[in-house]
């Protein structure tokens, strides 16, 4: 299933450069993570176990080794339904570093009634100093309305980690 859904990512990026002279997206020596409802930082999921702050703002928070020119991106706290196959995928298409995070239905075309928050993580390696444009892009599959362009800007990787404020209005039913 992993592979179907790395897939699925790999071609909506290629997707995302079309025809006429744009380069292929150059994919990085990667890991991808992707937690359990309630976050990374929940135990099992359950709501009494998020840390505190976390339904706040969805955050981007990252880190950034030189020497080994490694970027470890994290996406915390995004909202999407308890029931799917979830992935992440970074990407370089023209110059812009394209951070893919995909939710597949579970069960063909099946949901549950129920929202849950979800972290992302991806560390890449071969990323060169310096300042880079990022753009993070959400692709749920069966909902269109909910695929595209979530947050665009810079990153200074000289300053070595930081976070960005994605979305500042606090999730409702956060964790569940």
């Amino acid at each position: 299933m992993k592979t179907a859904m790395k897939l699925v990512a790999l071609v909506a990026l290629v997707g995302l450069v079309g025809c006429g002279g744009s380069e292929r997206p150059e994919l990085f020596e990667q890991q991808a993570e992707v937690s359990d409802c309630g976050g990374f930082g929940a135990a099992g999921g359950a709501l009494r176990d998020v840390p505190a702050g976390y339904c706040d703002a969805e955050l981007l928070r990252w880190e950034y080794d030189a020497g080994s020119q490694v970027l470890s991106l994290t996406d915390q706290r995004v909202s999407l339904n308890c029931c799917g196959l979830h992935d992440a995928t970074l990407a370089l298409v023209d110059g812009v570093y394209v951070l893919t995070e995909t939710d597949d239905p579970e069960f063909g075309d099946a949901r549950c009634a129920c929202m849950c928050t979800f972290d992302f993580a991806v560390t890449a390696t071969g990323i060169p100093a310096g300042e880079i444009q990022l753009r993070l892009e959400l692709l749920v599959s069966d909902w269109a309305e909910g695929s595209g362009t979530v947050w665009e800007g810079s990153l200074d990787l000289s300053q070595g980690s930081g976070q960005v404020v994605v979305d500042d209005q606090p999730a409702a039913m956060c964790g569940l």
